[in-house]
């Protein structure tokens, strides 16, 4: 029986353009979202100036740290703060100085909408003290849930378990223990949630602070710490596999298979006999 050899040269730029590529070259859309503490804001007395310019929080350590581990990010939000910081990183994020999470809740379907994170990492209710209600963090997350719905999309929501603070610690920690109830529940329930101890395993000390509520750097380096440890245990196992499309011809006729990234390709190149292929 006698072959003939022809190529199947596959164009679905757009149903397959993610595919062809390595997960871990197609940058994860992180949004870092909460109050000041996120945007980077130190205590004026230590900093000397409140130029948002120099104002990166934990987002330029944990920058760093995810670029040594080759984990491609780009960090997204309305907010553009600490961009004159060296080494540079993506400024981009959405913490907003003196807001608490009822008004971060207000902002987090546009915020969402305009910036379509993958995830979220989101440390709020400092603001929220003395209340040891968690209720702003669950509008903040049925925004997203909404977002979600409404987009046909998926986000994996970091929710911190917040930093203490020099001034009511003991709050705090009641405020962590029942938000931490009501994030287990939503868990239970196939919420896509990670919960972030950030309370415990920052291992703040007053050193650390450069307020009373405020981090200084040394603590924003520990909270990166704990957000990169986070992020490397929940990283997706298939981020250097690659997916390619199914083919109209048998795979017993198939020769090989070839790809081309830069036009989002994929060519396969088969034996077909004389009395053609049952299609």
């Amino acid at each position: 029986m006698k072959f003939r050899s022809f190529k199947i040269v596959v164009f679905w730029l757009i149903a397959i353009s993610t595919c062809l590529r390595a997960d871990n070259d197609i940058p994860k859309r992180i949004m870092p979202l909460g109050d000041s503490i996120t945007l980077g804001f130190m205590s004026p007395n230590k900093q000397g100036s409140l130029n948002t310019k120099l104002m990166s929080g934990y987002r330029n350590y944990l920058w760093y740290k995810l670029q040594d581990a080759n984990y491609t990010v780009d960090f997204v939000g309305s907010i553009h703060a600490g961009q004159d910081i060296l080494p540079q990183f993506d400024p981009d994020n959405e913490g907003h100085i003196g807001w608490t999470s009822y008004e971060i809740a207000e902002h987090t379907y546009s915020s969402m909408a305009a910036n379509q994170p993958n995830i979220v990492l989101l440390h709020a209710g400092t603001n929220d003290q003395p209340t040891t209600n968690p209720q702003g963090i669950v509008d903040i997350l049925n925004e997203i849930d909404l977002y979600e719905n409404n987009f046909n999309t998926h986000v994996k929501v970091f929710v911190a378990l917040i930093i203490g603070d020099l001034i009511d610690g003991d709050g705090i920690a009641v405020f962590n223990e029942r938000l931490k109830i009501i994030l287990d529940k939503r868990i239970s329930k196939g919420d896509d949630i990670v919960i972030v101890d950030m309370f415990h395993n920052a291992g703040l000390a007053e050193s650390d602070f450069s307020d009373k509520i405020h981090p200084n750097n040394n603590g924003y380096h520990k909270m990166a710490n704990v957000w990169f440890n986070a992020l490397m245990q929940h990283k997706e196992a298939n981020d250097n596999l690659r997916t390619f499309p199914s083919s109209i011809v048998p795979t017993s006729y198939i020769v090989s298979v070839s790809y081309d990234d830069e036009h989002n390709k994929v060519t396969f190149t088969a034996e077909i006999p004389d009395d053609g292929i049952q299609f």
